[in-house]
């Protein structure tokens, strides 16, 4: 998986680098992000580089962007579904726990009016998250196009003792979308577009500055 700092300030990141931090990729990515209401979305297209040759091909290449809270540690290969529990089953309240966390309970965009209808998700669909189907991931169009989608998920491996999300275990969150090679979003033609609530570099306290950007590439 590899792995970039998206920092929040500027909302310009620096180059993308791998997960352990040694090598630095450049111009493997040309991003830029814009704020809406109280989301950010982030959109790019990948650009051919010696480092990418594997992946890379001029009209086809498939992956995820995930994004999450620069504090977080995911574990990829425990990824579940938000508003869904370890064993599949349907879990109550996950969007509210998320907006609660993030102080997001009383806004009009918050996670759950976003995400969700009286705690159940507008829409999912099934994706493939590091080679593995997750299904009944919770997702929304990223802007206005229904091109480009957000899914969320949840770090499972975080849980200790109740098989589900709650504000107690407050189990690492996971925004995702597909890569769609030279597809048309909101603001011109890119390879993903991304939504993600603003305070989601919040969602740990000990930095509230940024998150991460992670990419995975098949």
């Amino acid at each position: 998986m590899k792995k970039k700092k998206l920092l929040l300030i500027t909302a310009i990141p620096p180059y993308p680098q791998n997960s352990g931090g040694a090598t630095r990729i450049k111009n493997t990515i040309q991003e830029l992000s814009k704020y809406f209401d109280l989301y950010l979305i982030t959109f790019a297209y990948f650009t051919e580089n010696d480092n990418l040759k594997k992946w890379f091909n001029e009209s086809y290449l498939e992956g995820s962007i995930f994004v999450a809270d620069s504090e977080s540690d995911i574990n990829w290969l425990s990824l579940k579904p938000i508003g869904r529990k370890k064993d599949g089953q349907k879990s109550s309240e996950d969007f509210l726990e998320i907006d609660e966390i993030l102080g997001m309970t009383f806004f009009e965009d918050s996670v759950s009016n976003v995400f969700s209808e009286n705690q159940e998700p507008k829409e999912t669909r099934d994706m493939i998250i590091y080679q593995k189907e997750i299904k009944n991931v919770p997702i929304i169009n990223s802007t206005e196009n229904s091109d480009f989608i957000t899914g969320l998920l949840w770090d499972s491996s975080d849980d200790s003792y109740n098989g589900e999300f709650d504000s107690e275990d407050k189990e690492d969150i996971v925004f995702v979308t597909p890569i769609i090679k030279n597809s048309p979003g909101k603001y011109g033609i890119y390879d993903y577009e991304i939504r993600i609530p603003s305070k989601l570099r919040e969602y740990n306290k000990l930095n509230i500055e940024e998150v991460y950007l992670y990419y995975e590439l098949n």
